[in-house]
């Protein structure tokens, strides 16, 4: 059983992205949505935030954990030595952005990921420059459903991204290509969901029962349509406060 673990709704693009190459893996899904967003919080936050992540996941019979969110990913899960077999958000993104053969990146992303300096440093490493772009409300107003606060911040995203001259742009939170439209066409606009997929196939492959699970920390309508959309599934989702 894969465990995929993000701070809302923003790991079902993660999700999407492994369920449309491998419908039959077994995956339980934790969205953490009474302690969203995690992009707001501290480093020492997250690590206590992706401990009881992992645990709930494990209580739910995940033997694999993928971590969707990138702040945890790069705050957390890179530096802390007995998470080293998690896969996260970081190498893949990078890893896919190297192979397309891109050479400067522009990389939206939440404050906790921008201050931890591990895409910074991933891409230095890969020989390729990166502007960051902190987005501190983008993933909340996603989570929120509001278009119109969402619309504001990424077509200055957007625009940031353009004039740094940025080949593409990096879709550094989970929560982000869940509007990918709102992006528009006037930037490549990569999302790191496939290649993080791609990660778990290869690892894990691809071989189940088809089980598709989904936990909450807090019930939202707007994750039980997010869920109806994305896989066609409804009452499935079961919130762990209840348990």
């Amino acid at each position: 059983m894969i465990g995929i673990f993000d701070s809302g709704s923003g790991g079902l693009s993660v999700l999407r992205a492994l369920h449309e190459r491998a419908p039959m893996l077994d995956v339980v899904y934790f969205g953490d949505l009474k302690n969203m967003p995690y992009g707001s919080k501290s480093q020492s936050e997250l690590l206590e935030l992706t401990e009881n992540a992992i645990q709930v996941l494990q209580n739910a019979n995940a033997t694999q954990i993928v971590s969707a969110c990138n702040s945890v990913s790069a705050s957390v899960v890179r530096v802390t030595p007995a998470m080293e077999n998690i896969i996260e958000m970081v190498g893949p993104a990078v890893r896919s952005i190297a192979h397309k053969g891109i050479v400067h990146v522009a990389v939206a992303a939440t404050p906790a990921t921008v201050e931890s300096g591990m895409y910074q440093k991933e891409f230095v490493r890969a020989g390729i420059r990166a502007a960051m772009i902190a987005c501190p409300e983008l993933a909340a107003a996603i989570e929120r459903e509001d278009d119109t606060t969402a619309q504001q911040i990424i077509d200055d995203v957007v625009a940031r991204a353009i004039v740094t001259g940025a080949d593409a742009l990096l879709l550094a939170c989970a929560h982000y290509p869940l509007v990918r439209e709102m992006f528009g066409n006037k930037i490549t606009v990569i999302d790191p969901a496939d290649a993080v997929a791609d990660e778990i196939i290869t690892r894990y492959g691809a071989i189940g029962n088809g089980v598709l699970k989904f936990l909450v920390s807090e019930k939202s309508n707007s994750f039980q349509k997010r869920v109806e959309n994305l896989f066609g599934v409804n009452n499935c989702i079961n919130c762990i406060e209840d348990r």
